[in-house]
């Protein structure tokens, strides 16, 4: 069986994580409510990508569950509780798409196919 990334993942480690960064990046810290609101939507999102997945292992269909993807929305959702100005203050070296982290696992992953 296939290993896919959100069978270990800690949501809330994550989330936090990801928040913090964008906090001190942006120096601007979201309101408690922003902050439950970002954890619901991320919960529910995580929900949604473990069901197409086992919707598509019963059905035989590709379904795209890419963690990138699944961040990346997430950090997208949470710019959008921040004023302009201050996420323009973020580098784009520490958004989700240029972590390098994700480059790393990649490479990893391509080494081992060949």
């Amino acid at each position: 069986m296939d290993r896919v990334w959100f069978e270990n993942f800690d949501l809330e480690a994550e989330i936090t994580a990801l928040i913090t960064r964008i906090e001190t990046c942006t120096k601007f810290t979201l309101p408690d409510q922003k902050r439950d609101l970002a954890f619901s939507y991320a919960a529910s999102r995580l929900r949604k990508t473990k069901e197409a997945y086992a919707d598509a292992k019963i059905s035989g269909k590709p379904v795209s569950t890419s963690r990138r993807d699944f961040l990346t929305t997430i950090q997208d959702t949470i710019f959008l509780a921040i004023p302009d100005e201050d996420v323009a203050l973020m580098p784009i070296s520490e958004y989700v798409l240029n972590d390098p982290s994700y480059y790393q696992d990649a490479m990893c992953r391509a080494a081992s196919l060949t």
